[in-house]
């Protein structure tokens, strides 16, 4: 049994300064503790460390005997499973390299992913997978073999060049038998400066970008945020979030394979918030989009509930938002608020964090996205630590970290320890830290564009630092301009103000080198739909909902409450929304306006819509029918003007 020693963050020593070898460590450590859970059919299954070891160890031999070797690139394609995960462990003991790859991207950047990495074998979860690497095959030369964890739809695949995981792991089992290899000589020969992996960025303004991220930094991040958030091997973890992604890495993969805590992988996304309130984490990572989502179903549940519940909710929620936060941050309260806080948390606040599955979290962030300042306060009302925290590919992970009495919604914090941060003349936020990435693969130019004298790492991202030091992110320093009028404009955050009316799905905001800020807008059908079902407006079926007047109306009451709101912001002198377009149907990562992490492609946006925001600065009422068809409609799509 793992020692309070063994917990500790400090319980590192020099040499394990690879995954594959932390591996080795925790199975004689900690060797019958979990490492991984996996939900199938309905049931929480166990992996520990020292069977983690064993199959990472067999799969090792298993694509070394498909010609893996040190050097080469493995895209990991698939959902989160525990076998992912042991994947890249598997290709890192060869002194392979992992490239996770999101699932769900198209064909053409599967094939754009795999021939810039030059990859020589994908490990896919399933079928879907192996269809879509299968379709671009022949495009990439480096290509030689395709693996698959889950059987189903695969009996019929006799090409020779795909193979079960389970199969290599068969392979690789008696391979081990035969004493022919070494597992822990190929660990060992592996080094802290080797190159780990190589995540590419989200391609929200260009190409995406191979980051390529050494061990020794990944392993550095890990640690050093641990430390801060008292973070150690007993924690459990939900992993449900992109593998591709940076935040994913380095919690779900860096910092557990660093630390050794316990990582659950659910069984679909279908079942996350049922998986949440099973597991009940204690250290928990997510994009506004899924806490807004929680956040929406507790609002539900409360519109469904009786009177009486209702006005103890409204009546302790008061109570909450005016000292909750301050009882999150570990500050002085009155003895009667503190008290009368217990009893809210009896009544209320613990029901809510307990249906959730948040009742044992001791550190929550938020990244990806600003989130809207009143959902942030409404889960640190209820006593739940939550945190922005700034996330970059290429710092290996976070950049700031806020102090536990300091924690805001508008800011990200102080620079971590061991990060330096400057904003320069052009308002652009530039940092340096020893967790710095190596570069961007096969890119020496876009390298050197953004690593410049000294260290120093320009970060794309415009932001201002507080008295205090924390940092306060203002959007893409790309995206962040002026009106022709000389007002300053933030896209992102108009837009993340937006987000939170009840009746706006999501929007997307220009104005910067405009005489004006005007805004595209899809609705919440649900929200809307619900709206009209109880209202007497008749809309003809074959009409489309979007155009509609009674819809258009109530989104300019919403979108007037947010201009109020940008009016009283001193940093926004002057800044509203003139005029606005409902587009039919939704923005979406399936359409390509926004990245599988819910990140924008606002230049896609641009191009796509050019024909209404030209109408929107054009000073036309109205995009005529021909050029409505573009998207669906028979009618003229209407400008609305505030």
């Amino acid at each position: 049994m793992a020692s309070e020693n063994l917990d500790s963050v400090d319980n590192i020593s020099l040499t394990e300064d690879t995954f594959p070898k932390l591996l080795l460590k925790h199975a004689r450590e900690r060797g019958s503790q979990p490492a991984f859970r996996q939900k199938r059919l309905g049931i929480w299954q166990t992996l520990t460390w020292q069977q983690a070891k064993d199959t990472a160890e067999k799969l090792s031999f298993g694509l070394a005997s498909q010609g893996l070797k040190r050097g080469d690139k493995v895209a990991i394609i698939g959902q989160n499973t525990s076998m992912m995960y042991l994947s890249m462990l598997a290709t890192q003991s060869l002194g392979g390299v992992p490239v996770p790859i999101f699932s769900d991207a198209s064909n053409e950047e599967f094939q754009l992913l795999l021939a810039h990495a030059e990859i020589k074998a994908a490990i896919c979860q399933d079928q879907e997978q192996i269809d879509k690497v299968e379709s671009v095959k022949e495009n990439i030369k480096s290509l030689e073999f395709l693996v698959f964890e889950q059987p189903r739809g695969m009996r019929g695949y006799a090409q020779n060049y795909i193979h079960s995981i389970d199969g290599l792991i068969e392979a690789g089992g008696s391979a081990k038998e035969d004493g022919k290899n070494n597992f822990e000589d190929e660990v060992m020969a592996g080094k802290g400066d080797d190159l780990s992996t190589i995540i590419y960025t989200p391609g929200t303004t260009a190409k995406p970008k191979g980051v390529m991220l050494s061990y020794r930094s990944l392993i550095s991040a890990g640690l050093k945020s641990a430390k801060h958030e008292l973070i150690n091997s007993r924690e459990n973890v939900l992993a449900y979030l992109p593998i591709a992604w940076i935040g994913d890495h380095l919690i779900s993969y860096a910092q557990h394979n660093t630390l050794g805590f316990t990582i659950n992988c659910p069984e679909s996304p279908d079942t996350l918030l049922a998986d949440l309130r099973d597991i009940s984490p204690s250290y928990f990572l997510a994009p506004p989009r899924i806490l807004e989502q929680v956040h929406a179903e507790i609002t539900s549940r409360i519109g469904g509930a009786s009177n009486l519940k209702q006005s103890l909710y409204n009546s302790f929620m008061k109570l909450a938002n005016r000292v909750g936060d301050r009882i999150t941050s570990g500050k002085d309260i009155g003895l009667i608020d503190r008290f009368a806080y217990l009893l809210g948390n009896l009544m209320i606040y613990g029901p809510i964090k307990n249906t959730l599955g948040f009742n044992k979290i001791k550190v929550a962030y938020n990244a990806g996205d600003p989130i809207n300042s009143r959902i942030f306060n409404f889960y640190r009302a209820l006593g739940i630590n939550l945190k922005p925290l700034y996330l970059q590919s290429e710092s290996s992970g976070y950049v700031c970290l806020h102090q536990q009495n300091e924690v805001r919604s508008d800011s990200v914090g102080q620079p971590a320890s061991d990060v330096e941060l400057r904003i320069n003349e052009d308002g652009e936020v530039e940092y340096r830290t020893a967790s710095i990435f190596s570069g961007y693969y096969k890119d020496e130019k876009a390298t050197n564009s953004v690593l410049i004298e000294d260290g120093w790492f320009k970060s794309g991202d415009s932001g201002e630092l507080s008295e205090n030091g924390a940092l306060r992110l203002i959007g893409r320093a790309d995206e962040v301009g002026s009106t022709t009028a000389g007002v300053k404009v933030s896209p992102q955050y108009i837009e993340n103000q937006l987000r939170f009316c009840d009746f706006i799905g999501n929007a997307v905001v220009f104005g910067a080198g405009r005489d004006f800020v005007s805004a595209l807008i899809s609705i919440d059908n649900e929200k809307v739909g619900g709206f009209l079902e109880k209202s007497d407006e008749n809309i003809p079926a074959d009409e489309e909902i979007s155009q509609q007047d009674i819809v258009a109306n109530l989104l300019e009451r919403e979108i007037n409450s947010i201009n109020t709101i940008l009016s009283d912001d001193t940093d926004n002198s002057g800044l509203k929304i003139e005029k606005f377009v409902v587009i039919p149907g939704q923005f979406s990562s399936a359409n390509g306006e926004f990245t599988q992490m819910g990140k924008l492609r606002r230049g896609f946006v641009t191009e796509k819509y050019n024909k209404l925001i030209d109408a929107i600065y054009g000073g036309k009422d109205a995009v005529d029918a021909k050029a409505s068809k573009n998207f669906g409609l028979k009618s003229a799509i209407k400008i609305r003007k505030l």
